[in-house]
């Protein structure tokens, strides 16, 4: 083999072995049909997720997502994300799947400062954004920014939630509820997509450092103060 074509076969064997690790595998995956939408969903079975079809329309799959993360941060104090997949099972399938509400539960053992939900679009391939019309509701976090242009046809293809906090208490029901009362977040799919293509959908929260959690919880506590007061 000529040393050319050695090194080729190299990197490609190197690409596809960092693929794999960045991407979840469906190995173990929980796939659930969206209805006649033409789409499923999968998610790990060790993930307490729960997607719930709401309505459907010749155009669009409307769903409710239920998410609980649990445990702690990693060694770099980051909380680990969770994937769901959308998978095309259809050629009619409809052409955006839109996330009318979505519970998160901060079961684990930090509380959040930020949130972050992205699509995990091809490179050279876009199979999905977010349409320019979401408007989250942002719930618990006062600012909602949407960003990117790497989705298909130069959509955004990331929502990041800031300048909130959702305690990690949940029998205090402070879910972070994104997409509450008249806000969505609309997936557009190619429609170009070919069968079992996936759109790939990670969220993950960020914990604050302490300091910055002091600063947070003394406003709330002034806050508090405040209100008490007025009364």
């Amino acid at each position: 083999m000529h040393p050319r074509d050695s090194l080729r076969v190299r990197l490609v064997f190197i690409l596809v072995a960092a693929l794999a690790v960045i991407l979840p595998s469906t190995a173990g995956a929980v796939v659930t049909q969206l209805g006649d939408s033409g789409w499923s969903v999968a998610v790990n079975e060790d993930w307490d997720i729960g997607v719930v079809v709401d309505d459907l329309t010749t155009d669009a799959v409307f769903i409710e997502i239920v998410k609980r993360f649990v445990g702690q941060p990693d060694e770099y104090n980051l909380m680990p994300a969770m994937y769901i997949e959308f998978i095309k099972v259809s050629e009619q399938a409809v052409g955006q799947i839109i996330i009318t509400d979505e519970f998160v539960t901060n079961d684990t053992t930090e509380p959040w400062i930020d949130y972050h939900m992205e699509l995990a679009v091809s490179l050279y391939d876009p199979e999905a954004g977010f349409a320019l019309e979401s408007d989250p509701s942002g719930d618990q976090f006062s600012t909602v920014v949407l960003s990117g242009s790497n989705g298909h046809n130069g959509l955004p293809t990331k929502f990041d939630f800031y300048n909130g906090l959702v305690p990690n208490d949940p029998p205090d029901q402070d879910d972070f509820r994104p997409g509450y009362d008249s806000g969505s977040m609309i997936i557009v799919a190619d429609p170009q997509m070919q069968i079992d293509q996936r759109i790939l959908l990670k969220e993950y929260p960020t914990i604050p450092e302490p300091a910055t959690l002091g600063l947070l919880l003394f406003g709330g506590l002034a806050l508090l103060r405040g209100r008490s007061k007025t009364r």
